[in-house]
């Protein structure tokens, strides 16, 4: 989370004390669309933790045919 904020803060607010964009991503995909990837792994793993942590909703809720294939 840490070094998505960081590249944010490069791109957007031109921050000089962090590395330069192009030591923080290979240049494969256009930093625009890296973030929202980042953005969405960041959002979806919080509501999973989130719903394992209460044990409901789609994450939280125990499944016993998942359980029995997942061993």
């Amino acid at each position: 989370m840490i070094r998505v904020a960081g590249q944010a803060l490069v791109a957007f607010a031109g921050v000089s004390w962090l590395p330069p964009m192009e030591q923080w991503q290979s240049g494969i995909l256009p930093y625009p669309v890296l973030l929202a990837s980042q953005l969405a792994i960041l959002a979806l793993g919080s509501r999973i933790c989130l719903e394992v942590g209460r044990g409901e909703g789609t994450f939280g809720s125990p499944r016993a045919w998942l359980r029995r294939g997942a061993l």
